[in-house]
């Protein structure tokens, strides 16, 4: 291929096309001197997409470009919103089933029941979000509160890899019932799933390997908070998500859930959070061992299996590896199922600061490890951690006299007058002050 040399510019803002050697193009190669041929810069077609609404009278989402909308009814009408995501409307003369679809420079779009006249129309996204959205980094509150929305397509955001937020994406969808095989395969920079799934309490299931190309998420917080519907979570889940920090009410209500796989925080060793990531998971039966071994930076273990109703043991060792972890509050509490606790659930936990309620309510209790507490010389706070342990017959903790500097106290052994040493207990430490 002979060498040529030409001007190159681009034409206009609207159609970035490129003009050369006398004609406009589309797409730019450059060749080598062996003639090998590359592309290096191609013209965004044309976006299209398609979904499926059910509208009782006007329906109502927002988009971000300059688009030309069919509304499925025979109507039509072009939109343009070039710098940020606006509210476009179309009023129907009947309820019925409708396709709607958008072509043309679909920059960003959005559904949220919040609006006046969206009515939870949306019932199916048929395509993948067009390539023209490929430069978005959020699509934070996607279908939010779309409370009909049955099924979203394998790929939906293949042509979106630099999106980076995901959060309450699908949150309140709850007749959605499941998550497409693959569905973040394309978006290695996501880090935020905050709420992305939450409340979604038609799902049957999670995909296995839903996250494995998302190593730089960060936040899987209420995740799949209150999806009731679930009764299984897939082995390592988050495998391959060794920068996420936040786990807090990742599974919380969640009154499905049977079981936890042993691995799914395997690789989670800069977690910190875990607070209520298994709240009120009231059939979940037992903690597989090592759950937390490799989360050595873990600090909050506050309502983590707390209302676990069901819950029959705890595990040897469970926080062994987390010498990090300072909040226990409410941990367990309201685990009305559990009857024992292991001596050296708390061996590692040098730093412990508050064990505020971690057993309140664990009302079929009956043993309590004499030592449970040795070594943690930081402890600010029993206050009521086994108040209601109307069961225990064991001695309890002679904690007045191990942590007698511990200031916050207060009805910490209330209601244990089963316990062998229930005559001791100071005053201060069973009552109400």
């Amino acid at each position: 291929m002979g060498r040529q040399s030409a001007r190159l510019y681009f034409q206009g803002k609207d159609h970035k096309d490129i003009y050369f050697n006398g004609h406009y193009h589309d797409q730019m190669y450059l060749s080598d001197g062996e003639g090998n041929v590359t592309l290096v810069w191609e013209k965004i077609k044309e976006g299209i997409f398609k979904f499926l609404i059910m509208p009782i009278d006007t329906f109502e989402f927002e988009v971000q470009g300059s688009v030309h909308i069919d509304w499925g009814d025979g109507e039509s009408s072009d939109f343009e919103s070039m710098e940020a995501l606006r509210i476009c409307r179309h009023s129907y003369t009947k309820s019925a089933k409708f396709m709607v679809q958008i072509r043309g420079d679909i920059q960003n779009i959005r559904f949220w029941s919040g609006y006046r006249y969206s009515s939870d129309a949306l019932i199916e996204i048929l395509t993948k979000l067009p390539k023209t959205m490929e430069k978005i980094t959020q699509l934070t509150g996607l279908c939010y509160g779309d409370t009909r929305l049955e099924r979203i397509p394998a790929g939906l955001f293949d042509n979106c890899p630099n999106v980076e937020r995901f959060d309450s994406a699908f949150m309140r969808c709850k007749s959605l019932k499941n998550i497409p095989a693959g569905l973040f395969d394309n978006c290695p920079n996501a880090k935020n799933f905050y709420n992305a799934f939450s409340s979604c309490s038609g799902l049957e299931r999670i995909p296995a390997g839903l996250f494995d190309n998302c190593p730089n998420a960060e936040s899987f917080g209420s995740t799949f908070s209150g999806c009731s519907g679930l009764e299984c979570i897939p082995a390592g889940l988050f495998k391959n998500c060794p920068e996420a920090v936040q786990f807090q009410y990742t599974f919380a209500y969640c009154t499905g859930l049977t079981s936890v796989p042993s691995d799914i925080f395997a690789d989670s060793i800069n977690a910190s959070d875990f607070g209520g990531t298994f709240y009120d998971c009231l059939k979940l039966t037992y903690i597989p061992s090592g759950l937390f071994d490799n989360c050595p930076n873990a600090e909050n273990f506050g309502s983590t299996f707390s209302s676990c109703s069901g819950l029959e043991r705890i595990p040897a060792g469970l926080f062994k590896n987390c010498p990090e972890a300072v909040q226990f509050q409410y941990t367990f509490a309201n685990c009305t199922g559990l009857t024992s606790i292991p001596s050296d659930i708390f061996a590692d936990s040098i730093n412990a600061s508050d064990f505020g309620y971690t057993f309140f309510n664990c009302s079929n209790l009956t043993y309590i490890p004499g030592g449970l507490f040795d070594g943690r010389p930081n402890v600010e706070s029993f206050e009521q951690t086994f108040n209601s342990c109307d069961n225990v017959v064991s001695n309890v903790p002679e904690l007045w006299k191990t942590h007698e500097s511990t200031k916050e106290h207060t009805a910490c052994f209330h209601g244990c007058d089963k316990a062998e040493n229930f005559k001791d207990i100071p005053a201060s430490w069973y009552y109400f002050h």
